[in-house]
């Protein structure tokens, strides 16, 4: 019997979700629910298999639904995402998860009680590059991580319930903290903005992880160019991932600084440096958003803690909220501290 998964919020992001539940294999895209009337109508059009909901109590009807997926507007989600989890269903949040830390822990503590899963959206966890850089560390092909950054910048789409760091900036965290398997300790950030009072359009942040690891974040709705870029330098290779470029969106650089072990005659340490050749390597087509979507509807069906699951919802959140109290206290450093978490209620198979 195929998972009856219902769609919540048809609004920029949730056309892209409706496409790619109803490609899952043993998924049924069966509901749609949006409060616009406009949006609601065209959800209508596109999909004339799919119920198109107008009431949001109709979208928690667990004997019709199996799980539902969350693209409302962010500071929304804690509430949206509790209601699910009381009627339920699993749940699949768009990020960030929650607009705290505190909110985000408490629908984790919730889902773990309830033994209902709890996924949150951070596609890039499931791109083939990243996916692929993660072998590259696991397997010391890179050596020693030394530091990272990305850059996400665009002209728009410019949001105005959210700031840039908290719209671009999941994304980034994400993946550090899937590359690294680890939580940021300190932050600092600047930020600027000129356009809202009220919402930064650009940020500058630096995360430090364990080990001596740096990863800066560049983020901005007010940039010329739109890219889509992370870089990596290890000990041994580095890698630098554009997910703009459709021919090398990754590229693993036989590159590296080799200091010399003993000083010279006049007692000066020198650094040689190698420059080899440059591997694109071949990945799989699949789309991330398919493959997340594939994931959700796998763990709703085993009963497996997602990749990305609550607990790394709520890491990104933590290292979003302290990088907007770094902004907000002029850049300063701020410790990251250790979460509580209690043993998983699903299986952990990753």
């Amino acid at each position: 019997m195929a998972t009856r998964v219902a769609l919540a919020g048809y609004g920029y992001w949730g056309p892209n979700l409706a496409r790619n539940i109803g490609q899952v294999e043993r998924a049924e895209l069966a509901g749609i629910f949006d409060p616009d009337p406009g949006k609601r109508e065209l959800a209508a059009k596109r999909h004339p298999g799919t119920a198109v909901l107008s009431s949001w109590e109709e979208t928690l009807d667990s004997q019709r639904f199996d799980a539902l997926v969350i693209a409302a507007p962010a500071e929304t989600h804690a509430r949206l995402a509790e209601e699910a989890l009381q009627a339920g269903l699993d749940i699949l949040v768009e990020k960030p998860l929650a607009l705290s830390v505190e909110d985000a822990f408490r629908l984790t503590l919730l889902a773990d009680d309830l033994e209902r899963v709890l996924m949150v959206g951070h596609t890039y966890e499931y791109n083939p590059a990243v996916e692929k850089i993660r072998v590259l560390l696991e397997t010391g092909t890179l050596g020693a991580v030394f530091y990272g950054y990305t850059q996400r910048l665009n002209l728009g789409r410019i949001r105005d319930d959210i700031d840039a760091w908290w719209n671009l900036a999941p994304h980034d965290i994400s993946i550090f903290n899937f590359l690294f398997q680890a939580s940021p300790i300190r932050v600092w950030g600047q930020g600027s903005h000129h356009l809202n009072p009220a919402l930064a359009d650009v940020v500058f942040a630096t995360l430090e992880y364990p080990g001596n690891i740096l990863a800066h974040i560049h983020v901005s709705w007010l940039d010329p160019s739109k890219e889509r870029k992370m870089t990596l330098v290890g000990a041994e290779k580095m890698v630098v991932f554009d997910d703009m470029d459709a021919d090398a969106r990754l590229r693993i650089y036989d590159k590296k600084a080799i200091p010399s072990e003993s000083p010279d005659q006049y007692g000066l340490y020198h650094t040689k440096l190698h420059a080899g050749d440059i591997l694109i390597p071949q990945l799989p087509m699949t789309e991330p958003l398919f493959a997340e979507c594939r994931h959700f509807v796998h763990c709703v069906e085993t009963r497996e803690r997602p990749r990305s699951d609550g607990r790394g919802g709520v890491r990104v959140v933590q290292a979003l909220e302290a990088v907007s109290r770094s902004i907000a206290n002029g850049g300063g450093p701020v410790e990251l501290e250790s979460l509580p978490f209690p043993a998983a209620g699903l299986r952990d198979l990753r």
